[in-house]
């Protein structure tokens, strides 16, 4: 029997991917049957609430080829919180995720997986070099890929590509929920070896994207609040910097009554400034608080899961 830490999960998130599903779990078994981790992988398909008829092509995948495991979510719940609903069920101790819109290179899994081992490391990150998106996508992924640079300190050049590779104890460490997408941040916080590798991408030619041009704005901006959030300052920072605010704020409250140059328009100011605070301490808490692991129950959001006979 094979030792799990050697056991390989490929997850596919999959939003109405019905027309390359089936073609893109192909070609990832003709990979891996390829190659020395023929017998030690398996894959893991999670329908995030498609309105098209991927429920159908998954199960038709499943009595077709070995190794599969089909899981069809009740509804949408976001790309961040599918995956993690893949890493939930997987047996294996590395992770390989990859977008389901063909548009990644399935042997590319194979040469991530092969450096992981022979350079014994603990993430790989794919970089598209030859990007095939619009010119304004392109743009705006490399403004956002310099903001992320700066706030996190890791110098990477494509934080989002969509093959990543991973150990499994990386994501049982995070303390939140959904932000499997920032594994590679928090490998870095917490010193874990990475490297990234030139990948292939192409065209989209089946289906459509999930996003548009706006869609993807309020992602990036939701991204970088969560980095901030979560990764970067962390649940201890968080709880210092709050205090420290609150210190501040009564010593300045003390300065001015100690002067006794108390007008009603200084008061006003105080109390304003104090329930912007109470606001923000609670947005913060609040957002904290949902994304606990204890708060998601993957099992929730699951509809069927169906696997291969074979």
């Amino acid at each position: 029997m094979n030792n799990l830490e050697d056991k390989i999960s490929i997850i596919i998130p999959a939003h109405n991917e019905s027309q390359s599903i089936d073609e893109l779990t192909l070609k990832i078994i003709n990979s891996f049957e390829e190659s020395e981790f023929a017998n030690i992988y398996e894959i893991i398909i999670v329908n995030d609430g498609s309105t098209d008829n991927t429920e159908e092509i998954g199960n038709s995948i499943c009595k077709k080829y070995n190794k599969i495991t089909f899981v069809n979510l009740k509804k949408n719940i976001s790309k961040a919180y599918a995956l993690e609903v893949g890493i939930n069920l997987c047996v294996g101790e590395i992770i390989a995720n990859i977008d389901g819109d063909l548009q990644y290179s399935t042997g590319d899994i194979i040469k991530m997986i092969r450096m992981m081992k022979n350079e014994n490391l603990d993430v790989v990150n794919g970089c598209r070099e030859f990007r095939q998106d619009p010119i304004i996508m392109k743009l705006l992924s490399k403004i956002y890929n310099n903001i992320l640079k700066i706030l996190s300190g890791l110098q990477l050049k494509d934080y989002w590509c969509g093959i990543k590779i991973y150990k499994k104890k990386i994501y049982k460490l995070m303390n939140y929920s959904g932000l499997a997408r920032f594994i590679i941040f928090f490998s870095y916080k917490h010193d874990f070896k990475i490297s990234e590798i030139k990948v292939d991408h192409y065209k989209r030619e089946k289906g459509t994207t999930s996003y548009n041009f706006f869609d993807r704005i309020a992602l990036a901006l939701k991204d970088i609040f969560k980095l901030f959030i979560y990764i970067v300052l962390d649940k201890k920072n968080i709880y210092q910097i709050k205090k420290l605010i609150f210190i501040i704020y009564l010593f300045i409250i003390g300065f001015i009554i100690f002067l006794g140059n108390v007008s009603y328009n200084k008061f006003y100011y105080l109390v304003i400034s104090l329930l912007f605070f109470a606001l923000l301490n609670y947005m913060i808490k609040y957002f904290t608080k949902s994304k606990y692991k204890t708060v998601f129950n993957y099992k929730d959001y699951i509809k069927s899961i169906v696997k291969s006979l074979k």
